[in-house]
C-alpha cells in the first residue's frame, strides 16, 4: 500500500465511522451478517470493492457534470423502502444511482462480482 492508497483508505473508513444509519432493514442486515460470518475476508473485500466503486462513481459523476447542460432534468422517483433508501443515501442522488448501474455493468463485464462473497 502506498501513501495515497493509505490516505484514501483512512478517508473511506473515517466516512464509515461518521455516517449514522437512520433506519436499517432487519432482513438485509441479517443476510449481510450471515454472509460475513461465512467468509473471514469478506470485510476486506467489501472495503476494496466499495472504494473501487466510489472511485468509478466519482469519475462518472465528473463526466455527468460535464454533460449536465445537454441532459433533460431527472424526474422525481417514489421513495423506496428502508434498504433502497439507504442505498440511495449512500449514492447521494438519483443521477448517481444511474451511474452506479453503469459502473455495476462494467464490473460484471470484468468479472468483478459480489456473488463469490455470498457463496
Amino acid at each position: 500500500m502506498n501513501v495515497q492508497e493509505r490516505d484514501q483508505l483512512l478517508q473511506f473508513l473515517a466516512s464509515l465511522r461518521q455516517t449514522p444509519i437512520k433506519s436499517k432493514d432487519v432482513l438485509a442486515d441479517s443476510m449481510i451478517r450471515d454472509a460475513l460470518g461465512h467468509q473471514p475476508d469478506a470485510l476486506y473485500q467489501l472495503v476494496q470493492r466499495s472504494m473501487a466503486l466510489q472511485l468509478a462513481l466519482d469519475a462518472a459523476l465528473n463526466k455527468l457534470k460535464e454533460q449536465e447542460s445537454l441532459q433533460e432534468p431527472v424526474q422525481s422517483k417514489p421513495h423506496p423502502a428502508n434498504w433502497g433508501a439507504g442505498l440511495l443515501t449512500q449514492v447521494g442522488t438519483v443521477a448517481a444511482g444511474t451511474t452506479l448501474g453503469v459502473v455495476a455493468a462494467g464490473l460484471l463485464v470484468d468479472d468483478f462480482l459480489l456473488d463469490d462473497l455470498f457463496e
